[in-house]
């Protein structure tokens, strides 16, 4: 399992807290699919839990649909996020909230910078009986083609890594959910260099977070890179649905 560096977590996406919505347009995408499958099963005028809300995308384009209480790790995230609502500073893997407090649990793009195992196991006991749970995550075939391409230029593998949706099936299982179900999708940008593909991603904090993340790699190295980069990077993305 990734072990993600918690302080350089919170101090990247609080640097990327202000110019977030303007740069994460993968997020935005994602958070409007994911709003629209839990409007399907989260009944509306709903007391949910937005877990790693960012800077308000899900309260956003919720538009009012639910009641949403948002909470992040990044204190600049969670000041822009009070725009859209109540929001709070802290840690998804160990909720202050009160068990059985919501009829509902969100989260987009937030649970691959955590321990899973610690988040379902919260999510399961903030969550009241009989409600659900709907979230995004990064696979573990997330940017595989520009993996690919570093560990054959540089033989090492740059990226984090995040658990295939059969371990994450496990993991919300054991925590006591049922009927769990994980869809996947892929989801293709272009980028006209790969220093702009990973600009794109140091701009919204989401670069490697890694404990044992490699720091450096030389001029020529990324000139070859940026030959043989074919200007396209495949995101996947996986949305899981469970039930308490």
């Amino acid at each position: 399992m990734l072990k993600i560096d918690k302080k350089l977590l919170k101090s990247d996406f609080g640097k990327a807290a202000k110019s977030y919505g303007e740069n994460a347009k993968l997020q935005k995408q994602v958070a409007t699919i994911l709003v629209q499958k839990a409007k399907g099963i989260i009944p509306e005028n709903a007391y949910i839990l937005d877990a790693g809300c960012g800077t308000g995308f899900i309260a956003e384009e919720a538009n009012n649909f639910w009641d949403i209480l948002q909470v992040d790790i990044s204190k600049e995230m969670v000041e822009q996020a009070s725009s859209y609502g109540q929001a709070q500073i802290c840690d998804i893997e160990n909720l202050p909230l009160e068990q059985g407090s919501f009829d509902g649990v969100v989260s987009s793009l937030a649970l691959q910078w955590c321990d899973a195992t610690k988040v379902a196991g919260e999510f399961h006991r903030v969550l009241k009986n009989g409600g659900n749970i709907v979230i995004s995550t990064l696979g573990k075939n997330n940017l595989q083609d520009i993996k690919s391409l570093f560990e054959d230029v540089t033989g090492q593998n740059r990226f984090n890594d995040y658990l295939p949706k059969e371990n994450l099936k496990d993991i919300f299982e054991k925590a006591g959910f049922s009927d769990v179900k994980i869809e996947s999708e892929t989801l293709i940008y272009q980028y006209n260099s790969l220093k702009n593909m990973l600009k794109s991603i140091r701009e919204i904090g989401a670069s490697n977070k890694s404990q044992t993340r490699k720091k450096t790699i030389s001029k020529a190295e990324f000139k070859e890179l940026e030959r043989r980069f074919n200007g396209v990077a495949s995101w996947e993305i996986l949305y899981i649905k469970a039930k308490k």
